[in-house]
């Protein structure tokens, strides 16, 4: 197994995006845990890199093509999956931050970040990869790409509060071909690491909601009984439109 991960390190530092042909002829040269082996050659490859401090963009690890090959090989529920999407949400976030500090137009990323935001849109259209520990990151958001997908589609549907946004096409990176928008499962919309805790689908759903009212109700007091100043403009109305109509739908019930 030591060797196996050391071959693909090594293949990654060779290649630099290591694209597909060379991801499923390294998988079919290992015998091992093939999923386990990937996971720590990312681990071993990103122990050795630093992030600079003269940029707040901080760069993928490896090529968009090795984290869409990722999704297709292991699917949306394998851990090197969240592994990558961790990565991949870093860098997304980033981006934002990075128009911030130089003031320009979030337009620009469509150029200058393509491949960083599909992949990014590619993972979120996958299933939601994202967490309530999450949120501490997420309020340096200001694009709806992040925001809109978060709270408008996904905490939507979990809550059961209507909405008329739907998750938009991705561009396939394999090919350059559009594929159409996907209807996640509500059993998509949840992801709990103490699973085994629970019996069954509904403890785990609920458990889970509990965990995103926690996070989000403390957020909201700080900011707007509080008056405590955290996150961007954007996110900030973000949160207070849902609160608000998660409070209404709580009224009701």
């Amino acid at each position: 197994a030591r060797l196996e991960k050391e071959k693909i390190c090594e293949y990654k530092r060779q290649t630099g995006n290591i694209e597909r042909p060379v991801n499923n002829f390294m998988q079919l040269e290992i015998h091992d845990d093939k999923e386990k082996i990937f996971l720590k050659a990312m681990d071993h490859l990103n122990s050795g890199t630093l992030d600079s401090n003269d940029s707040p963009f901080n760069p993928l690890e490896s090529s968009t093509m090795y984290y869409n090959w990722c999704l297709k090989k292991f699917g949306e529920n394998a851990k090197i999956t969240e592994r990558c999407f961790e990565v991949i949400f870093k860098t997304r976030i980033s981006i934002d931050n990075y128009y911030k500090q130089n003031q320009a137009q979030a337009g620009l990323m469509k150029d200058k970040f393509k491949n960083e935001c599909e992949i990014f849109k590619v993972y979120c259209n996958a299933r939601n990869f994202f967490k309530p520990s999450h949120l501490k990151t997420i309020y340096q958001a200001t694009h709806d790409d992040i925001l809109k997908t978060l709270f408008e589609y996904y905490l939507a549907i979990l809550f059961d509060i209507p909405t008329l946004f739907t998750l938009p096409p991705t561009d396939n990176l394999d090919a350059n071909a559009k594929t159409p928008a996907y209807t996640i499962e509500k059993n998509k919309i949840y992801q709990y690491e103490n699973e085994s805790l629970f019996d069954n689908r509904a403890e785990k759903i609920a458990a889970y909601k509990v965990e995103w009212t926690n996070e989000l109700g403390e957020l909201y007091n700080k900011i707007f009984d509080q008056g405590i100043l955290i996150g961007t403009n954007e996110f900030r109305e973000y949160l207070k439109r849902f609160w608000e109509e998660y409070n209404k739908k709580s009224l009701k019930n």
